[in-house]
């Protein structure tokens, strides 16, 4: 990617065992004109190498939906690799990466909990 806003490189071990990098970058939003009949929409760049060298541009109704869209991306993908078993560590290190602290899961509270204010 030209110029990420974003960047992270990983260790990313499979529950077999296997180790590989995974580098995560995060584009700037930009607008993408349409043809016909399409309008012109928002784009956002994602790159995830390492996991098939998944690279595309995740497009919204503006730049900030683009960018949560983006977002959500990367985090659907760590969070499915965590699932399946798979961990993430800092490279050249045996620190645990946090996913679940860099993407929280958000619940919604249910209908018998009070709304926080």
């Amino acid at each position: 990617m030209k110029d990420p806003i974003a960047t992270i490189e990983l260790t990313a071990v499979r529950s077999t065992g296997e180790t590989f990098p995974v580098k995560i970058e995060l584009g700037r939003p930009y607008l993408k004109p349409g043809e016909e009949p399409y309008f012109d929409c928002w784009a956002c760049p994602v790159v995830i190498d390492g996991f098939e060298g998944i690279l595309r541009d995740v497009v919204g109704d503006d730049s900030f939906h683009a960018l949560m869209l983006a977002q959500y991306l990367i985090q659907l993908h760590l969070h499915l690799f965590v699932e399946a078993g798979g961990k993430f560590f800092y490279p050249d290190t045996e620190d645990l990466y946090p996913v679940e602290f860099t993407f929280p899961r958000v619940t919604l509270p249910t209908s018998d909990e009070p709304p926080v204010s």
